[in-house]
């Protein structure tokens, strides 16, 4: 018991040393450095308040206000982000993305994975070495493309 009692206020006594002096006892002999102060701190907003919270909540507001503007985008069959279409001799299909990145369609329109590094051939004998493997991507350009068509 006496131990828990002397742990307890070697640790309350630590604390209370390295708590920092309040404002007001730095600046008592200056009034004007106190009114000062004073007027600094009432100007922040507190932690809790709305308006502290406030830019985060802009910043969320916008990254949703992107996200819903993309999902438009893709309803509308927007279809921008694909860049060039490849037909290859067996009848698939290589989208290439704006970024580089590439997806591939099977003959009958599904889409399928592809391992990065496959070399491909065109219908006009071109070889193409794939990029990337972005299949859920292209699944989302293809969904986009039947929503707008109906």
């Amino acid at each position: 018991m006496t131990k828990l009692l002397t742990v307890l206020l070697t640790g309350f006594f630590a604390a209370a040393s390295f708590a920092a002096p309040p404002v007001e006892a730095q600046k008592q002999g200056n009034p004007q450095a106190q009114a000062a102060a004073e007027a600094a701190h009432l100007a922040k907003p507190h932690p809790s308040s709305k308006a502290a919270k406030q830019p985060e909540a802009q910043m969320a507001g916008s990254a949703k206000a992107q996200a819903q503007a993309e999902i438009n985008k893709a309803k509308k069959g927007d279809t921008a982000n694909v860049e060039k279409t490849f037909k290859l001799k067996d009848g698939s299909s290589v989208y290439v993305f704006k970024d580089g990145k590439m997806a591939m369609e099977d003959k009958l329109g599904r889409v399928v994975s592809m391992k990065s590094g496959h070399v491909m051939q065109t219908a006009d004998g071109q070889s193409i070495i794939m990029i990337g493997n972005e299949v859920a991507r292209l699944d989302w350009v293809r969904k986009a493309e039947s929503a707008g068509a109906k």
